[in-house]
């Protein structure tokens, strides 16, 4: 009788503590095995993605990419194409898709804009930068000729 008394304030215990836990975890938001189901959907989700999406996507993500080098000929040359195939591609998905795919090909579509605009952005104060130089030089250059002796 006393064994089974004991068995069951130890059961009690266990079931207290391991309650105790729980409530531990759920009141720091840490589930993992949440977590692992929303990135499990999540990555079932992008495997359905149709193949136009995922050109799209993968040429916002060399695009941003791109923006980081400095270099005239690659934005003019690479950038632009980049940023005109991919808004055909993902605003055609974002028509013909629904669901995750079309949230997806949206904020991506988004993205895109913002990187375009910031990188104009960058070239248009690059290209003023030129600018203001080729004028330093041009008036450096008339004030060297007028200093120089007339025969």
């Amino acid at each position: 009788m006393e064994e089974k008394a004991e068995d069951n304030q130890s059961q009690s215990s266990d079931k207290s503590a391991s309650s105790a836990s729980s409530s531990s975890d759920s009141a720091s938001g840490s589930n993992p095995s949440k977590l692992n189901a929303t990135t499990d959907k999540i990555i079932g989700d992008v495997k359905k993605f149709q193949t136009m999406s995922l050109a799209g996507i993968g040429m916002v993500i060399a695009f941003i990419l791109f923006s980081f080098i400095d270099a005239f000929t690659l934005s003019w040359w690479i950038m632009l194409p980049l940023a005109g195939g991919s808004t055909f591609l993902l605003y055609r998905q974002h028509a013909e898709t629904k669901g995750f795919e079309k949230k997806v090909c949206f904020y991506a579509l988004i993205t895109l804009l913002v990187f375009v605009v910031g990188r104009d952005i960058r070239v248009t104060a690059r290209l003023a930068q030129v600018a203001d130089y080729a004028d330093t030089m041009k008036d450096a250059v008339k004030a060297s000729m007028e200093k120089l002796p007339k025969n």
